[in-house]
């Protein structure tokens, strides 16, 4: 016989399952045999300690008393191997499978996890597993696209496109007939419809088209731009300032300005002459003015050329897109008019602000978006403490970057007279695809007043992505929320809300109907139909039927959010957890197994068919054990994490052993759930050890048996006289007086039958069956027929199957528990106050 060991941990060779294979030709052909699909990579072959590569099994030939290990890659599931034990050992279940794992997420989630207490706000989850909610639970979504911020309506807006998880999740309010509209969405604390108009959000279930909200736009903003806020403030100069009147610009030609100032002459009637002025500031050929105060005059010119000596500027007059008007034939002012003010627009020195790129790196947009503010707001302040009209206009220049392309431009014109900030946002065509670089520059200087408010921020660049019009297999959340004094910029990135998952649904009559659901048993029918198994095939419907309305009639909910990447049957072990349910395999089939009270014995195991002596093992109570049970559990009052301590009378509880439970959100429930690790932990202390043929084989998880050893009264019959229902032993038994005697049966299928009372017979290894059972007590080629006798108190003892570790096909060796109904006594209890 061949020994085959497996390993389900790599870094953990202390765990393992052997078993023994009848001999075959390769080892190929011998791992073929029990498994449906073999892939390199899923896992490591050894034979007699020595590594074999994926190409040499089927020219590897395996000999009588070889020994194959086979070591799972930690990269890989498992469900490879757990379909090879599942045929090796059909009806056991693996003792690895049944660890429960710890039952909060083990690494802390990359997304915005509600199990992370550091930090519950919106983040994007590069790269990470799409959160799978199940029941009914606080979630909190991940960002699909960075947010950004716009302006409407002189209002700044902030756009998010958020991924709750996958599958449909419902959001409805629990009192409909009061509140029919409203969903269970929250900034921070405050519910979103509670924010009215300030907060518009659209739900989209997996599928459903995107569009009809601004924020399934995604953008790319320009980190230059968004978080410096680069402040446009030109320093324009102010050449005359017309309430002073001793500075002025009039006329020198029909298209030149002369620089002049104003002198009074004393006398009765003073008069005024021209004297020589100074530049007070330097002009240069190709920088633009603004001239101000003229009734017919007023606007922008560019500078043709400059004459220093005679303080003389010629001019060419703009046009409304800042390029020469061929149409301006010169100043229709005379040469004694005056001009009361000229501004230098543009700064000085010939900079721009930016230019940036408006595009990541390899990627291209044709739409463009500017964002600005006047934080001051746009006017000036008379001596009338009233507010005048101020313009300002300022241009935006783009090109393909690293190019030398003429740049493109659009002028942007802003008049206004209030002191309250403005801000705007401007979209851009840019007529083609491109990686733009992009940069603005004032055409209109900025007044030296300090009347003057027309301060100007450019706050943000941003490009228009191409993005998805739906999400097929994801719940989204778009959300436009206004930057208002109602709302924080903290509580906007904390975005949150209270779903429960759709899912088919087990009706009573086995049947399945999408709709809302907490029930463990439709979670774990979801995971099937999500992870390529056939639920038909593949799921024992009988013991899921039963589960489910075990679970439904003590409303024992499974309430969680799975936000890491885990394994199949991890992620099962939590679902069923929570109504006291482990996954078992049997036959080819998951089936889960619940830990119920007032169990039956289902086989039946004593020194006739036990390969080695039973081995008892009871556990001793020392001083430094824990003595009572601290529950930390999801409060859905909360939604904080939460404790409830688990204590039977006589406990301290001083040293409360630690477990969570995950999928519990109810304090009862929790309690419940610790109540019942507490008295297992007390009750659950002898376990039994012992080795069989092939009857181990009928056993699987959680199985109740009877288990007898040689101090009991127990045997074989070794006849039967049918007529008079006499039982011949093959051991002495012993009656005591006064006392009803009853006697267990062994069927042949390893199943029990009785109780049934007996009578004395006619020596102390006789007794006389008060019925006769089901199936023929009979000798030959059949097995023996094994009973038990004693009182109702003592016929047997009970305990419930923990391992199987099957040895090739004619050996199991089986670990047990006690049974103790004083496990369950909590189980309907309610909790302290």
């Amino acid at each position: 016989m061949i020994s085959l060991i497996v390993y389900p941990n790599k870094l953990d060779k202390s765990v393992y399952s052997s078993y023994g294979v009848e001999q075959s030709s390769t080892l190929l052909s011998t791992l073929e045999g029990y498994c449906l699909s073999l892939e390199r990579d899923q896992f490591m072959v050894f034979v007699n300690d020595k590594p074999l590569l994926f190409e040499h099994w089927s020219a590897c030939r395996l000999n009588d008393g070889d020994m194959v290990e086979v070591v799972i890659e930690p990269k890989e599931p498992i469900t490879i191997f757990y379909a090879v034990v599942a045929v090796l050992a059909v009806g056991s279940a693996i003792y690895s499978m049944n660890n429960i794992p710890d039952t909060y997420n083990s690494t802390t989630p990359k997304g915005s996890s509600i199990y992370d207490i550091n930090s519950q706000g919106n983040r994007v989850r590069i790269n990470g597993a799409v959160p799978e909610l199940l029941g009914r639970h606080k979630v909190i979504p991940d960002l699909i696209a960075p947010p950004y911020k716009t302006f409407e309506d002189n209002e700044q807006w902030l756009l998010l496109l958020m991924c709750v998880g996958g599958g449909n999740i419902d959001f409805d309010h629990p009192d409909k007939l009061n509140y029919p509209n409203d969903k269970l969405i929250y900034i921070a604390e405050t519910e979103a419809d509670r924010l009215g108009i300030d907060c518009q959000y659209l739900i989209a279930p997996p599928g459903s088209d995107l569009t009809a909200h601004p924020a399934h736009q995604i953008m790319y903003t320009a980190p230059e731009v968004a978080n410096g806020e680069v402040e446009i403030e030109v320093a324009g100069l102010v050449i005359g300032v017309a309430s002073s009147f001793n500075k002025f610009l009039k006329p020198a030609s029909t298209s030149s300005l002369r620089l002049i100032k104003q002198e009074l002459i004393g006398g009765l009637e003073p008069i005024e002459r021209e004297i020589s002025q100074q530049w007070p500031v330097t002009f240069t050929s190709g920088s633009n003015i603004e001239i101000e105060g003229s009734t017919n005059d007023n606007g922008f010119y560019s500078i043709v050329s400059v004459n220093d000596n005679r303080r003389v500027l010629i001019l060419n007059k703009l046009d409304t897109d800042g390029i020469d008007d061929p149409s301006w034939t010169g100043f229709v002012g005379s040469v004694l008019i005056a001009f009361s003010q000229v501004n230098l627009t543009g700064s000085v020195d010939g900079r721009k602000s930016g230019p940036f790129a408006a595009s990541k790196s390899g990627k291209s947009a044709r739409y463009i978006w500017i964002d600005y503010k006047f934080p001051r707001g746009l006017g000036k302040l008379n001596d009338r403490g009233s507010i005048d009209e101020l313009t300002v206009t300022f241009r935006v220049e783009w090109r393909a970057i690293s190019s030398a392309d003429a740049w493109q431009a659009a002028m942007f014109t802003h008049t206004d007279k209030t002191l309250d900030q403005l801000g705007f946002s401007q979209r851009i065509d840019m007529q083609i695809d491109m990686r733009a670089e992009v940069r603005l520059s004032l055409v209109t200087s900025k007044l030296d007043d300090l009347k003057a408010h027309d301060d100007l921020m450019w706050v943000g660049l941003r490009s228009e992505v191409q993005s998805p019009v739906n999400y097929p297999h994801d719940t989204c959340l778009l959300m436009k929320l206004k930057a208002s004094s109602a709302l924080s910029a903290a509580a906007s990135t904390k975005v949150s809300g209270i779903g429960t998952r759709v899912i088919p649904t087990m009706q009573p009559d086995g049947s399945f109907v999408t709709d809302k659901t907490r029930n463990p048993v439709n979670a774990l029918v979801h995971l099937f139909s999500t992870s390529n198994l056939d639920y038909l095939t593949d799921l024992d419907h009988s013991r899921l039927q039963y589960l489910n309305d075990i679970c439904a009639s003590r409303r024992q909910y499974f309430d969680g959010v799975f936000d890491n990447q885990l394994t199949f049957i991890d992620a099962a072990k939590r679902m069923l957890d929570v109504g006291f349910a482990i996954p078992s395999i049997e036959w080819g089939k998951l089936r889960p197994v619940r830990d119920d009270a007032n169990r039956v014995v289902e086989q039946m195991f004593q020194p006739d068919n036990m390969l080695s002596p039973l081995r008892v093992r009871e556990e001793l109570i020392i001083d430094d054990e824990f003595d009572s049970v601290e529950v930390e559990y999801m409060d859905s009052t909360t939604w904080k994490s939460s404790t409830v301590l688990c204590s039977l009378p006589g406990d301290s509880g001083t040293k409360p052993k630690k477990v969570r439970a995950f999928g519990i959100t109810e304090r009862r429930e929790a309690w419940r759930y610790g109540m019942r690790k507490r008295r297992e932990y007390k009750y659950r202390r002898i376990t039994y050890l012992f080795d069989t043929e092939l009857d181990g084989f009928n056993c699987e998880r959680l199985s109740c048996v009877g288990i007898a050893d040689e101090d009991d009264f127990q045997g074989r019959i070794v006849n039967f006289d049918s007529h008079d229902n006499v039982a011949l032993l093959s051991g002495i038994i012993e009656w005591i007086p006064g006392e009803k005697h009853y006697t267990v049966l062994r069927a042949p299928d390893g199943s029990p039958w009785g109780p049934v009372e007996v009578y004395q017979g006619g020596s102390d290894r006789e007794f006389v069956l008060s019925s006769l059972p089901p199936f023929p007590i009979s000798q030959g080629s059949q097995d023996d027929v094994l009973y038990r006798f004693g009182i109702l108190d003592n016929i047997e003892t009970k305990a419930l199957i923990n391992t199987m570790q099957p040895a090739g096909t004619e050996k199991v060796s089986l670990v047990a528990s006690g049974y103790d109904e004083r496990v369950y006594a909590d189980d309907n209890n309610e909790p302290p106050t």
